[in-house]
């Protein structure tokens, strides 16, 4: 019996993951990405998805539809891991100035 994209957004809910990239739904589900733009499209107006950047999307639980989306630290990882940014090497660089004594001076690196 072949899956549809709701009945898979319901399998990645039930594991935990509300989000998808859209190659992996593609292969998941041996979609095209055509038919994968056109089951998207019926979902989102029924508040089943949001899309969150081009081939990402949000799945939205019950609880999030009101909100409008599940809470960012479940998704800001995978997207910027799909998106290929190394967001977490730079939060932890030290910042460029520091105040000391009210006076501004430069960090040494």
């Amino acid at each position: 019996m072949r899956r549809t994209l709701d009945r898979h957004f319901d399998e990645r809910l039930g594991r935990g993951r509300p989000y998808l990239p859209k190659a992996e739904a593609i292969e998941d589900l041996a979609l095209s990405p055509s038919a994968f733009n056109a089951a998207a499209s019926r979902l989102a107006p029924k508040g089943r998805v949001a899309r969150l950047e081009k081939g990402f999307f949000l799945i939205l639980r019950p609880e999030d539809r009101g909100t409008g989306g599940p809470d960012p630290a479940r998704w800001i990882d995978p997207l910027m891991h799909d998106l290929g940014i190394d967001y977490r090497s730079r939060s932890s660089a030290p910042p460029p100035f520091t105040v000391h004594h009210t006076r501004p001076r430069r960090c040494s690196r």
